[in-house]
């Protein structure tokens, strides 16, 4: 990507405001980590744009398009085709954009009472000096920007780090996980980032030496990777397995629900779940499935 300066960033960043109709401070401020491999996008939103239709997405889990930890939109320049999507997020919906608006500093014709009585328009020029649209009045980002509206993958099910206790493993293995995941959408990405980013020798170091900030962090990562469990899941260690770590069906609750007549076992248009004489189940949210396990 050609190098801007921060000046020519936040020009930028105007210019897809108001092309993209973000002018209500939806943009988020931090980037969006994770794609072009190592790289990151600018431009990102919380939930699918306001004008979108539900049922245009093959969203996962019954998400709908204002679940803001599970839909964002990016907003990308698309010219030499859509990027590939972070991992742990699918790409579901494409919308091309022209690329270009009015400026706010060419407000367009008024309609003054002229001295013969009448009203007409009368347009007002541009500011000569607008960085936004160079003084001609039309703000242009370019052929090819678009909006993409990502939904979060569903975790697999099963063991995602086994065998070990150790805090240094633990911050590497569930770092890792994380970031698979999709990351957190908070200041916890960054960490996990830079715990990727560090050779086992310096990590086993520093939770050696600063063992209560390393459980502290290891915490984060808990509870963030908690926040992700599919649904009637949890995240954790299995029963009998102290040290194996993953995401697991929460048979407890799938009981507890049935008996209290939250969870139907027939289907229908909520979540319902269908297990079979060999205890086999397949949760599902109307005809969706949304998980299966043996």
């Amino acid at each position: 990507m050609e190098y801007m300066t921060p000046e020519e960033l936040a020009v930028e960043r105007q210019q897809v405001e108001l092309v993209f109709g973000l002018t209500g401070g939806e943009l988020e401020t931090d980037p969006w980590y994770g794609w072009y491999r190592d790289g990151k996008l600018l431009y990102w939103y919380e939930q699918a744009p306001e004008w979108s239709v539900d049922s245009a997405y093959d969203l996962p889990r019954g998400i709908e398009r204002d679940d803001a930890s599970n839909v964002r939109t990016v907003v990308v320049d698309c010219l030499f085709g859509a990027p590939p999507a972070p991992s742990g997020w699918r790409i579901v919906e494409t919308y091309l954009n022209s690329g270009e608006t009015e400026c706010w500093c060419h407000p367009g014709p008024s309609y003054p009472r002229h001295d013969d009585g009448t009203y007409g328009p009368t347009v007002r020029a541009a500011d000569p000096d607008c960085p936004l649209c160079d003084g001609d009045g039309i703000v242009y980002l370019g052929d090819g920007w678009c909006e993409l509206v990502c939904v979060r993958e569903q975790p697999e099910l099963g063991t995602r780090s086994h065998g070990t206790l150790r805090t240094s493993d633990l911050l590497s293995a569930f770092a890792g996980i994380l970031l698979d995941c999709g990351g957190s959408g908070t200041t916890t990405d960054a960490a996990a980032r830079r715990i990727i980013d560090t050779d086992g020798a310096t990590l086993e170091r520093y939770a050696s030496l600063f063992p209560g900030s390393s459980c502290d962090l290891l915490g984060e990562f808990d509870e963030q990777l908690t926040s992700l469990a599919p649904l009637y899941c949890y995240w954790g260690h299995i029963e009998g397995d102290g040290a194996d770590f993953g995401f697991w069906v929460d048979h407890e609750q799938i009981r507890d629900d049935i008996a209290q007549g939250y969870l139907d076992t027939e289907s229908g248009p909520n979540e319902w779940i269908d297990i079979n004489d060999h205890g086999n189940a397949t949760l599902y949210i109307g005809a969706r499935e949304v998980w299966s396990v043996v």
